[in-house]
């Protein structure tokens, strides 16, 4: 799994929240996932849960990399933490072997970047 790096983020967030560039003009990245499945699995569907890089704005510097004129401690002058979120993706029912779900990560902090998981059905 290639999770975009937190400079990336920063930008693209930073660039969001100071509106210098529209979300829309930079086409979104997938992040690809391998989700291995048995038969019964794909049969009756289900929940995959996964840890996930999830990207704010620092609530010491709100964002900026600065704090009262020097480099924020707290987030290194970045403007942006790092945490991890516990992600829930719902698997649908009589899924195929080789299918593939996309799934948007605005929740996560990541504008311009979704999940692509791609279903493998096989045998024990």
């Amino acid at each position: 799994m290639r999770w975009p790096s937190l400079e990336s983020v920063r930008k693209r967030m930073l660039a969001n929240f100071l509106r210098a560039e529209p979300p829309k003009q930079r086409p979104a990245e997938a992040i690809d996932v391998r989700v291995t499945l048995t038969p019964e699995e794909a049969l009756a569907g289900g929940l995959v849960t996964f840890e996930a890089p999830a990207y704010y704005p620092c609530p010491m510097c709100q964002g900026s990399g600065v704090d009262e004129n020097f480099r924020c401690a707290f987030c290194a002058g970045i403007g942006v933490i790092e945490e991890h979120e516990s992600v829930r993706l719902a698997i649908p029912p009589m899924v195929e072997d080789d299918e593939e779900i996309e799934v948007p990560l605005r929740g996560l902090g990541l504008h311009n970047f979704y999940m692509r998981l791609h279903l493998r059905v096989v045998m024990h």
